[in-house]
C-alpha cells in the first residue's frame, strides 16, 4: 500500500514525546501493511532562497535524522517553508505539509497528540478529503484496527481502508529502537507560503488602534471584543449555548449584526440561545441525516450555508468542524481561541500566550478551557431575528453526493461542495 506519514514535531536533535509515540504506532501500521514509514519534518528555507532545500540543510539535521531512524522511520522527509513556522499551526506549516501529503501521496498520516493536532489533523484530512480519527489508538494485536477516543467514538478496520487516512495518536505505547541509525533523506521545496492573511504579532509589540481584549476566567461579558466592523456568522451542529455566548461578536456593541447556522439534532437549542444573544439572522439547517455524516459531510452542508450568507469571519463551535470549513472555503484557521478584538489593524485573535492578527476572512474555534462569559446587556432592544430553514435543495447539495471524496476524484476546475 501507500506509505504511512509522521508529522514530526521535534526538540533540539530528538523527537518530542508524543511523537515518539505517534512513531511507534506509524512503525507498527507500516510493518503490518507491508508500507514504507515516513517521517516529515518542516524547517525553515534560508533566507532568500524562495523555498529552495539546501544541503547544509542535512548537515543541520542529521542528529534528529539520525534518532529518527533509530525509532523506526525508514525515510525523512525534511520540507522547507517560506517563511516563519513558529508556533506550529496551520498558518504556518500547514500548506508545506500539505504539499508534502499532495507529492508523496500517503495512505495513512499521523499527526503527534497535542495543540497542534487540534489545527492541523482536520485541515489536512479535509484537503486530502480523507477519513479522520481523533484521538486514535490501535488495537492490542493481533487487530489491525484504529479506536477513536474522541468526541465521537469511532472503530476503522486498517485492512479495509478505501481513501486516506487522517489521526491525531495518542498511543501510550514507546518506539522500540531499531538499531539501525541510517534513513533515507528527501529534500522538498515547498514555495507555499504560510497564510499571508494571519500574522504573528511578536510578544510585547504593540498594536495599531483601539483594541478590546478579555481574558480566560475574566466573566466580564465581553470576552470576544469588539467585530461591529466584520460580519460573523456562527456555526454549530451541537446546543453550542456557551459557544453561542462567547461568540455573539456583536451581542453588546452591535445587537442583530451576526448569523447563527445550526445543523444537526441539537439545533434548536443552538438556536434558541443565538437568539437570545441578539442574533440578527438564524438559519435552520433542515437535514435529518446531519448528526450521522461524518465530518467532512457535515462541513460541506455548513460550507454551503456560509457560501449563501456571507460573512468575514465564521466561528465554528467545534476545532474539526472549523478546520473542515476552513479548507472549503479557502480561508485563513486559528483554533483554541481564548480571546478576539478588534482595532484599527485588523481582527486581534489571541491563543493562550500568542497573537495573531487576520487581514482577511478567516475561520475561528474557541478553546475547551475558555469559561463561559457572564451574560452580556445589548446596548439597545433589536427587532426579533430573521428566521430560516433551509434544505439540502436549498442549499444546491444532493444527499448521494456528501459522502467521502478524494480531491483528485473531483471534477477538473469544480470546487468543493
Amino acid at each position: 500500500m501507500a506509505s504511512v506519514l509522521v508529522y514530526i514535531e521535534a526538540e533540539g536533535d530528538g523527537p518530542t514525546p508524543a511523537t515518539t509515540r505517534a512513531i511507534a504506532a506509524g512503525r507498527r501500521l507500516a510493518t503490518s501493511l507491508g508500507a514504507e514509514l515516513a517521517g516529515v519534518v518542516v524547517v525553515s528555507a534560508p533566507p532568500g532562497s524562495d523555498g529552495a532545500p539546501a544541503d547544509p540543510a542535512v548537515a543541520t539535521h542529521s542528529g534528529l535524522a539520525a534518532r529518527l531512524a533509530t525509532g523506526g522511520i525508514d525515510k525523512v522527509v525534511l520540507a522547507t517553508a517560506v517563511g516563519p513556522i513558529e508556533p506550529r499551526l496551520w498558518a504556518t506549516v500547514g500548506p508545506t505539509l500539505a504539499a508534502v501529503c499532495d507529492q508523496l501521496r500517503p495512505g495513512i498520516v499521523i499527526v503527534p497528540a497535542g495543540d497542534a493536532a487540534d489545527e492541523l489533523a482536520p485541515r489536512l484530512a479535509a484537503h486530502l478529503g480523507a477519513l479522520l480519527v481523533r484521538r486514535g489508538e490501535l488495537a492490542p494485536a493481533p487487530r489491525l484496527t484504529l479506536l477513536g477516543r474522541g468526541p465521537r467514538p469511532q472503530e476503522i478496520d486498517l485492512d479495509d481502508l478505501d481513501r486516506a487516512l487522517v489521526f491525531d495518536s495518542s498511543a501510550t505505547e514507546a518506539a522500540e529502537a531499531r538499531g539501525d541509525a541510517d534513513a533515507e533523506i528527501l529534500l522538498l521545496a515547498v514555495d507555499r507560503p504560510g497564510d499571508p492573511a494571519l500574522r504573528l504579532v511578536p510578544a510585547g509589540a504593540p498594536l495599531d488602534g483601539p483594541t478590546t481584549r478579555t481574558e480566560p476566567g475574566e466573566g466580564d461579558g465581553d470576552r470576544a471584543g469588539t467585530l461591529g466592523r466584520a460580519v460573523v456568522t456562527l456555526a454549530l451542529t451541537g446546543a453550542g449555548a456557551e459557544v453561542v455566548a462567547l461568540s455573539a461578536m456583536a451581542g453588546a456593541r452591535d445587537p442583530g449584526r451576526w448569523v447563527a447556522i445550526a445543523g444537526g439534532p441539537d439545533r434548536t437549542g443552538a438556536l434558541a440561545a443565538a437568539s437570545a444573544a441578539q442574533a440578527g439572522r438564524l438559519v435552520d439547517l433542515v437535514d435529518d441525516d446531519f448528526g450521522e455524516r461524518d465530518y467532512l459531510g457535515q462541513a460541506q452542508v455548513v460550507a454551503a450555508a456560509i457560501r449563501r450568507t456571507g460573512g468575514e469571519v465564521v466561528v465554528a463551535d467545534d476545532p474539526v468542524l472549523a478546520g473542515a470549513l476552513a479548507e472549503l472555503l479557502e480561508r485563513g484557521l486559528v483554533t483554541g481561541v481564548t480571546g478576539l478584538g478588534h482595532g484599527a489593524d485588523g481582527l486581534r485573535i489571541d491563543r493562550g500566550d500568542r497573537t495573531l492578527l487576520a487581514h482577511g476572512p478567516v475561520v475561528l474555534a474557541w478553546a475547551e478551557a475558555v469559561g463561559p462569559p457572564a451574560p452580556a446587556t445589548a446596548a439597545s432592544p433589536t427587532a426579533p431575528p430573521v428566521r430560516e430553514s433551509w434544505s439540502l435543495a436549498d442549499l444546491g447539495l444532493d444527499a448521494t453526493t456528501l459522502r467521502h471524496r478524494r480531491r483528485r476524484d473531483r471534477p477538473t476546475g469544480s470546487p468543493p461542495s
